[in-house]
């Protein structure tokens, strides 16, 4: 034998551009629309698409408004949509206050393996920022967040300070 499993597929890196447009659509809807769209697509295309959006980074705003103008368009709608504006570049560190994060950098800073300490980051913001920051996480970003919320203990509640200053670390050393 080679040493290798021919029966693992590589993870692809390029998507077709049809795959690409479907997760710009997705990610530029709200979650009640997202979810609607997916439950009508097959086990396979919502791989496909679910992969595409983890892969999105720098989206071009025009890319953005052309697919969601055709997305329109096949859907019967004939308002155009209006071109979607880029958020002002985000300094190279993320503020002290969530409240102050913008969805690039809530996205950005949302690393591998981080859900515990935005569990604890969010535990004693108000409920507004809460709900802001959980709808600017990519949709699996959020649900490993609330999972991870579900399993904070009370004795965890004087941590939010320290797990801010390591998601703001990790944003800073990932984001250079």
């Amino acid at each position: 034998m080679n040493g290798k499993d021919s029966s693992m597929k590589p993870k692809p890196t390029s998507f077709s551009v049809s795959i690409r447009r479907a997760a710009l659509v997705l990610v530029s809807l709200d979650n009640e629309e997202a979810s609607a769209l997916l439950q009508r697509m097959s086990p396979r295309e919502v791989e496909a698409v679910t992969l595409a959006i983890e892969n999105l980074h720098d989206i071009d705003p025009a890319e953005q408004t052309a697919a969601l103008n055709d997305f329109h368009e096949r859907m019967g709608r004939t308002s155009p949509i209006q071109p979607v504006r880029a958020e002002p570049k985000p300094p190279a560190k993320l503020p002290d206050d969530p409240e102050e994060w913008t969805v690039d950098q809530i996205r950005k800073a949302f690393g591998p393996n981080q859900a515990e300490d935005w569990a604890l980051a969010l535990a004693d913001c108000e409920q507004p920022v809460v709900e802001r920051i959980l709808k600017a996480l990519r949709w699996r970003d959020r649900n490993r967040v609330l999972r991870a919320d579900q399993q904070r203990g009370p004795w965890q509640l004087h941590e939010p300070i320290e797990a801010r200053h390591r998601i703001q670390a990790w944003f800073i050393i990932n984001h250079k």
